[in-house]
């Protein structure tokens, strides 16, 4: 959600005939049922819990849904974006630009933050009865009630793009390889793990922590501490990843999906779509991501996918 590629086809070029449609098609690289529309935002990310879906993303958008096949707009207004959502102990959260935060107990009504910062904010978890908040230039900040927060210091000005939550702790993870992780969200600890792509998502499931990241990168590791370099069958940005199912899914670039049920063997999957994916939940029973144009899709077994209509 924090890398994107543009396509450039202008749609008032229409009357021209069908065969200057094919030369922009082709042109650009995009497919028909892919290309911009200047009306939709990008859906930057999107979480289940308490059985509903809240999807939020550019202009402050916020959606939810009950049901994964119909999603409502509730907020949208401003020229920020909301980079991440997260739920824990009845409350929902949202962060984005400028430290805005939004919280909700019900996924209709919102009310707003705004923290003393002009860092954006890009990954957020909720664990061990603690709300994590992470961003540009290592910007972390924890409170135990989603409405006091405290800045922590970290000792990396590295940004951080997302924040897992799993059996050992907290892990943050961000740009040029930075990794962090703490027990109780207070202290961080940086883990010299030697790599150096930027890491674009973290997710935990199965006694593991899965991150990914740019150009395809997939690292994992079972306490944070020690991490090994894991085959991807693909060069694209992986921008995040999550367990459920018994397996992995992550998603990525131009409607990248990959797949692995022992966090060492993934699989590439097509999405039928080529928007980039930002963002991805599962909700126990299905699994859906979001992107570029507001482009919602679902699976039930990670494989086969469909879109969603808005």
């Amino acid at each position: 959600m924090r890398y994107d590629f543009i396509c450039f086809k202008n749609i008032r070029y229409l009357f021209l005939g069908a065969s200057m449609i094919i030369v922009l098609l082709l042109i650009t690289g995009c497919d028909s049922d892919d290309d911009d529309d200047s009306t939709k935002m990008k859906l930057l990310a999107i979480e289940y819990a308490n059985g509903a879906f809240v999807a939020v993303g550019q202009d402050y958008l916020i959606s939810n849904s009950a049901d994964s096949e119909e999603f409502y707009e509730q907020y949208r207004d401003g020229a920020g974006s909301l980079q991440t959502v997260c739920f824990g102990n009845g409350i929902w959260l949202t962060a984005g630009t400028s430290g805005i935060i939004f919280t909700s107990i019900d996924t209709a009504n919102w009310f707003a933050q705004s923290l003393d910062t002009t860092r954006t904010l890009y990954g957020s978890v909720y664990g061990d009865g603690i709300y994590i908040i992470v961003g540009e230039r290592g910007e972390i900040v924890r409170s135990t009630n989603s409405g006091a927060w405290a800045f922590i210091d970290v000792e990396t000005k590295k940004t951080l793009f997302d924040v897992a939550f799993g059996d050992d702790g907290f892990l943050a993870v961000g740009k040029e390889g930075t990794i962090l992780r703490s027990v109780n969200g207070m202290h961080w600890e940086t883990v010299k793990a030697g790599i150096t792509q930027n890491l674009l998502g973290v997710g935990w499931g199965a006694g593991q922590y899965v991150v990914v990241g740019k150009k395809g990168a997939i690292f994992t590791s079972d306490h944070g501490a020690a991490w090994s370099s894991v085959y991807s069958p693909v060069e694209k940005d992986l921008f995040d990843v999550v367990y459920g199912k018994n397996q992995f899914v992550a998603v990525g670039a131009k409607g990248t999906i990959l797949t692995s049920q022992d966090a060492v063997n993934f699989y590439a999957q097509d999405s039928d779509t080529g928007q980039d994916l930002y963002s991805v939940t599962c909700d126990g029973s299905q699994y859906i991501a979001v992107g570029r144009n507001e482009k919602i899709i679902k699976s039930f077994d990670g494989i086969t996918w469909t879109t969603i209509k808005r």
